[in-house]
């Protein structure tokens, strides 16, 4: 399943809520993927501070659906491409 939340405030509890109702249907093994438009911990975003109640809601969804964060591997902040130092 692909899962897009949305940026807005008002709307995130829709998707989460979404992927409770289905994580609760069978007891098979499920993969989410896509920009969940949130994250887990602080360190995940430059700037701005993450509002912390909206990343424990998060995290609370993360753990309902006992689902895992299979990490990132490429720059972390969309902004850093074509502005990394050359690698020699």
């Amino acid at each position: 399943m692909k899962v897009y939340g949305s940026s807005y405030l008002k709307y995130k509890n829709i998707a989460w809520n979404l992927l409770r109702r289905l994580g609760q249907e069978d007891n098979y093994p499920w993969l989410v993927e896509g920009d969940s438009n949130e994250i887990l911990y602080s360190f995940e975003k430059s700037g701005v501070q993450r509002d912390q109640k909206r990343m424990k809601v998060f995290k609370e969804m993360f753990e309902e659906c006992q689902l895992m964060d299979i990490g990132y591997s490429s720059v972390w902040f969309t902004w850093e491409r074509g502005n990394l130092p050359e690698k020699t």
